[in-house]
């Protein structure tokens, strides 16, 4: 009887201590930090949203992204260039996803383009012009191509003879929006 006593006396006490310090503890836990911590924790359900949703449009084999403290995420088994022409396959139906990220995961924000490296894909544009895609767009300032719907829809193999004819110019991943 005792021991039962002083067990319900304990558990009082507990629970009257957490209540206590619910609200400092849910104070130091809320609002808009910068940590790393809390850039993953914001950056992570974009990703996988993005995962999914690239899988939901025809690819497949795309592993769940690893997300690190900054927000950027990485794609165990799969190269930066594979993972890109995976985008160009889904051409920019996931794009909109990824402008949810956190501004610190943003991957333009972190990776400005050099003027040569833009000299090299506006160079390629206009190959790409010139092998059968005549409304192919030159890239942003920050690298980025918006593509026309007829690319997007049409996939990889609207692409490829054009970048097949271009590779000498410029052979990698592009930036979609």
């Amino acid at each position: 009887m005792i021991r039962t006593h002083i067990l319900t006396r304990t558990r009082i006490f507990a629970l009257l201590l957490a209540a206590a310090l619910a609200p400092a503890l849910a104070a130091c836990s809320s609002g808009h930090s910068t940590s790393p911590t809390s850039v993953r924790a914001q950056a992570l359900p974009v990703w996988q949203e993005f995962a999914a949703c690239l899988r939901s449009h025809g690819t497949l084999h795309v592993p769940d992204p690893q997300v690190d403290d900054n927000g950027q995420a990485t794609w165990p088994g799969v190269s930066e260039a594979e993972r890109q022409q995976e985008q160009q396959i889904v051409g920019g139906a996931c794009d909109p996803i990824l402008r949810r990220l956190p501004p610190q995961a943003q991957a333009h924000s972190n990776n400005p383009i050099a003027n040569q490296d833009l000299a090299t894909l506006r160079r390629w544009a206009q190959c790409m012009r010139l092998n059968g895609l005549p409304d192919f767009p030159d890239p942003s300032s920050d690298g980025v191509f918006s593509l026309p719907d007829r690319y997007r829809l049409g996939g990889k193999a609207m692409l490829q003879p054009a970048q097949a004819a271009c590779r000498g110019i410029y052979y990698g991943p592009i930036r979609t929006g």
